[in-house]
């Protein structure tokens, strides 16, 4: 190999960093969300006690619930970065998942338009929020990494192999191992030739998929969750896409533009079976947009534009080029701990519950869904968090009352006080709900600030 093309190579390698470090950066005060904070819990639960959880043992509603814990690997394996360096080493972590995800993306894509379809999803992913301390991003490193050995490990042995371990790994990593394994039939369904592989490739992934503590369980949460519309329609990252946001239109007519100009060249008919795989993905739920940008740059793989300076050329703009005009619109300085704890402190009530600790109100919280995650990681049992599939399956009936009391749906929505026996209640300062209670004469106040107000119900309820 040449000097100049291991130069080349490595100036991919550096501004393909350079992306992933801006991408993070974008949404970076929000990296650390609410349901960063119960899998940390989770995770240092599971090292303390040497176990997997499969219960609930964070909660005061539905303790002891069978509990799907699909992501326990990636609980164990960020509480201790995290027990060793902190939400900078969280941060650093999903930097290094990006950077391959984006490099796994320059080798499988090595067309001009298909990378730029990708690319575009990764900048769509980071501005929707999803590019954060979650799963989510580990599970989709290992999608991309099991496409990468499925098209460029050329050993069918050596093939078999890896995306056996890969599956291995992603089935206890994040459920959406489920779609990895729908996403390995469709490829060995779409091959032209009948070859071996394409009968023994898809009973290996499903097998590799089978080894976690929820063995098939892991499919039938998988599908209980997609089709429990009753639960998703009242979870943001689950909703359509709003077109009437100005960036998801402009985004999802780039990708069709793209595509469609892109199969007028190929004529692919195999091409829109993906692309419509993707899109319908995308339409379900905005945390598709990788996915569907994902399926489109698959679609158009093997596209290839007839002037071959302008492809690469384009290539070279989004490798080069791109990362050096992002970088105008971020902070190049690394954030520290100083930087993420008061992030966290704008987005939860850490006063409110600072208080609660020091004075012992911490019994029978029943408090607002995105605050459960935090209350868990201070040591507080919460009626409720953002692990909103454990709470549907475990009590429905609870489920419901919340929802439709919360937001003020029920004639008499501080009735669920009373069925929960609750003795404090945390809400957001601004929300109808604590507004309502206060108006009421529900509770007395005991704390109140900008973000949240904590009452104590009256003797009746308790």
């Amino acid at each position: 190999m040449s000097s100049s093309k291991r130069i080349y190579q490595l100036a991919i390698v550096v501004f393909t960093f350079l992306l992933a470090y801006i991408l993070l950066m974008i949404q970076t005060e929000y990296h650390i969300q609410n349901d960063t904070f119960w899998h940390l819990k989770a995770g240092e639960y599971m090292i303390k006690h040497k176990t997997i959880l499969t219960h609930d043992v964070f909660s005061w509603t539905v303790k002891g619930a069978h509990w799907y814990s699909h992501e326990w690997l990636w609980e164990v394996i960020v509480y201790t970065v995290y027990s060793k360096f902190g939400f900078t080493g969280l941060f650093i972590f999903d930097l290094l998942q990006v950077f391959l995800i984006l490099l796994l993306g320059v080798i499988l894509f090595s067309n001009a338009l298909s990378y730029t379809v990708f690319s575009a999803g990764m900048l769509m992913y980071t501005s929707a929020g999803y590019i954060v301390a979650r799963p989510h991003l580990t599970g989709l490193l290992l999608f991309i990494l099991m496409l990468a050995v499925y098209y460029n490990v050329r050993n069918e042995k050596a093939r078999l192999i890896l995306v056996f371990l890969v599956f291995l790994l992603w089935s206890n990593i994040h459920s959406s191992v489920v779609l990895g394994t729908g996403v390995v039939i469709l490829l060995t369904l779409l091959k032209d030739k009948l070859e071996r592989e394409k009968f023994i490739l898809p009973p290996v992934v499903f097998a590799g998929s089978l080894i976690n503590p929820h063995f098939a369980g892991i499919y039938i949460y998988f599908f209980k969750t997609v089709l429990a519309q009753d639960m998703i329609k009242y979870i943001n990252e689950w909703q359509s896409p709003n077109f009437h946001m100005k960036a998801i239109l402009f985004f999802t007519l780039a990708i069709i533009t793209v595509f469609v100009f892109a199969i007028k060249i190929s004529k692919d008919t195999k091409g829109v079976i993906w692309f419509i795989t993707g899109l319908a993905a995308f339409l379900t739920g905005i945390r598709n947009a990788a996915l569907f940008s994902l399926f489109a740059a698959l679609s158009i793989k093997d596209v290839v534009l007839q002037d071959k300076r302008i492809e690469k050329l384009l290539k070279q703009f989004l490798i080069f080029a791109l990362p050096v005009l992002l970088l105008t619109q971020v902070s190049i300085a690394l954030p520290d701990e100083k930087f993420f704890k008061n992030a966290i402190a704008n987005i939860m009530p850490q006063k409110a519950v600072d208080y609660m600790i020091a004075h012992g109100y911490t019994d029978r919280v029943f408090n607002e869904y995105h605050y459960g995650g935090y209350l868990m990681w201070r040591g507080i049992k919460p009626s409720i968090d953002s692990r909103a599939d454990l709470y549907y399956f475990a009590n429905k009936k609870f489920w419901d009352d919340f929802i439709n009391s919360t937001l003020l749906l029920n004639e008499k929505p501080e009735d669920v006080l009373f069925k929960t026996k609750a003795r404090y209640v945390l809400f957001p300062s601004n929300s109808g709900y604590i507004k309502y209670l206060k108006a009421k004469g529900t509770g007395k106040v005991l704390y109140q600030d900008r973000e949240a107000t904590l009452l104590e119900l009256k003797g009746s309820l308790n």
